[in-house]
């Protein structure tokens, strides 16, 4: 790099280097050889030019004496012409002699060239002398002038070609030089000027395309070499994510096997009566129940990490008391602290809002899972919920502290991680699956809020969580003290009994199954009730009839139920309609509403919901003094069956009704139940066909109903995973509704 550090400096001042110097050199040594080459055969013509020039001055000085006057000679003015001609040529010396002059101009040389002449001048005789430089001397000057002419010119010239030369060769390979040099030094960004027409034009854009290309190259270089080391890290990153979701499942089948274990056999002692008392058999059922209960909530959380792995998971806002939430959460959480013989407590820290405005269910599981996790991983001492308000930032503030094993700051970067938990031994120890925490978190951060951990190892930890409170003064107020009757846990929502009700009701759904479980809902309480398949059957039998209302399903064959709708209305049908659907989100009933439905129904169907939507339009009739008499017939017969096989047992009237209705409703539910899980596989097989045809709306409509009829039959699992399935379809994420149909498989086979 040293070498050609100052290339265009050294160029310039070597000879053997530079052009324009040499090119100037020989073409100055050209230009005087030639000249005098051409001008040396002609030198001895210089003689008889000066001879010439000598005679040419000796007439030039006759012309000027015949203005003399005849009379007086030259006067002044005549003399000093000559004078002037004398010393502005070659005349040396010059005499005249006349009668009235005798001048003499000059000063006489020893070698000299002379000439003399007489004149007769209007009678007046004059003698001239001149002297002029020698004729050789002459043409020596003569030589002399056009010599240093040539040497002159040659020089000048020269000088122009050098100029020329260095603005046309040397600035051109100067700039070219030091565009090579800046380029080695790692400069992409130069360019040579490429607007001369000449050769250093093209080979300067020649460079240019050049390096063009080289940028090129290496800018593609440059993102290959980007995109293999995103490639790199996205490989390590989906290995690691593997291998977290392999011992994931290792440690979910660890969950689901442990409790699996426990239903199959206490289950199967049962059913061969090896009970040897009721309470044992009850204490059996519990256990049963227990772990039920518990594969449940694995499968919710699955569910729920699926919609927050889609960013799916949704929130809805209602005012709702925190105190009949947590509390409500102490009962479920009370029997597993007592065994574990660990102390729960919970903390009011007053004042708090009486209502806030948020998600009570969700509020609920993140407090459930926030202290499941205390519990479980304490092994002695106590768990407090503390709840307090934050009235500066309108935050509530839920704390969940435990004497647990506690966490190193290690473990505490690896929290709220799908597929992870702080330590694999807290697995093999505790058990667990560590999706409650990134759901709990994502739920948090919907309802503006957040989580923060404090943990110590071997001391315990103290998740703190905060949510939007929502609280306006001016329509709620702040609890300041706590009665008995405020820490009361509410009870769950018991079925709507003992009224009648009096009316005709059409029913349009294309599901088989969901008419069936409906019409069987809507008849126990007195109501008759038509169906249809379609919209198009729909639309006819509404017209045609006189219904007190109409329960429509949205997604159906032939016409579906936005087309009837606007259909019936139209036609001026001003009866009520209700709207069926699976698909039911805030912006589906405000859409609904607009097109001229009545009210709209989710699906799965929620018996109380239709029949207290179904009240708004039809009669409520009180039972007759005869369906008494039945009633207290049937109840007497009980009674005495009762207390044949083991025991008196009070029995109403109403508790009769509603037993009947049970078991009536449980036969039907049943046998509709077997039916649907011998066509789930038909279902299935039927959804992946037309996933791989690329059929999408067909899939589309089988996902809704099985929405509809899972939902309906009470298999909420095989609902969310529909839902999930037909939201990732919506998304064109294929290979999540891939894995949503294995988990449907997953059910049905076991």
């Amino acid at each position: 790099m040293d070498s050609i550090k100052n290339a265009s400096q050294n160029l310039a001042r070597s000879w053997n280097g530079s052009i324009a110097i040499k090119i100037t050199a020989v073409t100055i040594w050209t230009i005087v050889v030639l000249s005098f080459s051409f001008t040396v055969p002609f030198m001895s013509t210089f003689e008889e030019s000066s001879k010439k020039a000598y005679t040419w001055q000796q007439y030039q000085l006759i012309e000027m004496l015949k203005e003399s006057s005849e009379e007086k000679g030259l006067n002044k003015q005549q003399t000093k012409r000559i004078e002037t001609l004398v010393n502005s040529s070659d005349i040396l010396f010059v005499k005249i002699i006349s009668k009235f002059d005798n001048l003499e101009f000059g000063t006489k040389s020893a070698n000299s060239y002379i000439l003399q002449s007489n004149v007769l001048i209007d009678s007046n005789k004059y003698d001239i002398y001149l002297e002029f430089t020698s004729l050789k001397r002459a043409a020596l000057l003569e030589r002399v002038k056009v010599g240093s002419s040539i040497v002159v010119f040659s020089v000048l010239f020269s000088l122009f070609l050098f100029w020329l030369n260095n603005k046309i060769i040397q600035k051109p390979f100067e700039s070219i030089i030091d565009f090579t040099q800046k380029v080695s030094k790692g400069s992409a960004d130069i360019r040579l000027d490429a607007d001369r027409g000449d050769e250093f034009g093209l080979v300067s854009k020649f460079l240019n395309e050049m390096l063009d290309t080289i940028n090129e190259n290496q800018q593609a270089l440059k993102i290959a070499n980007e995109e293999l080391k995103e490639e790199i890290y996205h490989r390590d990153e989906a290995l690691a994510a593997s291998q977290q979701k392999s011992s994931f499942l290792a440690n979910m089948s660890h969950e689901i096997r442990t409790p699996l274990t426990s239903i199959i056999g206490y289950s199967e002692r049962i059913r061969f009566d090896k009970a040897k008392s009721r309470d044992e058999e009850k204490h059996m059922l519990d256990i049963v129940l227990q772990n039920g209960n518990h594969l449940l909530h694995l499968i919710n959380d699955i569910l729920d990490l699926s919609k927050v792995e889609a960013n799916m998971l949704e929130i809805e806002k209602s005012y709702f008391s925190i105190i009949k939430v947590v509390e409500h959460a102490r009962r479920l959480l009370n029997e597993r602290a007592a065994e574990k013989n660990i102390q729960l407590e919970v903390n009011y820290n007053l004042p708090i809002p009486e209502n806030i405005n948020n998600d009570a269910i969700r509020t609920k599981q993140v407090i459930l899972n926030l202290a499941s996790n205390a519990i479980q991983f304490t092994e002695y001492g106590k768990v407090i919920i503390d709840i307090s308000y934050e009235k500066q930032n309108d935050m509530l503030v839920i704390a969940i502290k435990d004497s647990g094993i506690g966490m190193s700051e290690d473990e505490l970067e690896k929290l709220f991680k799908p597929f992870s938990q702080a330590d694999v031994s807290i697995s093999r120890r505790f058990g667990g699956t560590g999706l409650g925490l990134t759901i709990s978190k994502r739920l948090v951060e919907l309802m503006h809020g957040g989580i923060t951990v404090q943990s110590v190892k071997g001391i315990g930890s103290c998740f703190t969580c905060k949510i939007k409170a929502g609280f306006i003064e001016s329509e709620n107020t702040l609890i300041t003290e706590l009665n008995e009757s405020d820490l009361v846990a509410p009870e769950y929502e018991q079925p709507v009994e003992g009224i009648s009700l009096k009316g005709r009701v059409l029913l349009v759904e294309d599901t088989y199954e969901i008419r069936a479980l409906v019409k069987a809902y809507i008849e126990d309480y007195g109501i008759h009730i038509d169906t249809a398949e379609n919209g198009k059957e729909g639309l006819e039998l509404a017209l045609n009839n006189n219904y007190d209302l109409v329960l429509m399903d949205i997604q159906m064959p032939v016409m579906n139920g936005k087309q009837a709708i606007v259909e019936l209305r139209k036609h001026n049908y001003i009866k009520p309609v209700i709207a069926l659907t699976a698909d039911a989100l805030r912006e589906h009933a405000t859409e609904f509403s607009d097109i001229g439905f009545t009210e709209t129904l989710t699906k799965p169907i929620i018996i109380n919901d239709l029949i207290s939507c179904i009240q708004k339009y039809v009669s409520i009739v009180n039972p007759t003094a005869q369906e008494y008499n039945i009633i207290s017939t049937t109840a007497s017969f009980e009674h005495d069956v009762q207390g044949t096989v083991g025991g008196e047992v009070e029995t109403t009237a109403t508790d009769v009704c509603n037993e009947i209705g049970e078991l009536l409703e449980d036969d039907l539910l049943y046998n509709l139940k077997i039916k649907y899980l011998k066509q789930l596989p038909d279902y299935v097989n039927n959804l992946k066909q037309s996933i791989d045809n690329n059929e999408l709306h067909k899939a589309h409509d089988i996902l809704h109903q099985l929405k509809g009829i899972s939902g309906s039959l009470g298999y909420q699992k095989l609902t969310d995973i529909a839902v999930v399935a037909s939201e990732c379809l919506n998304k064109g994420q294929l290979d999540e509704v891939n894995n949503q149909i294995i988990l449907m498989e997953t059910f049905y086979l076991s």
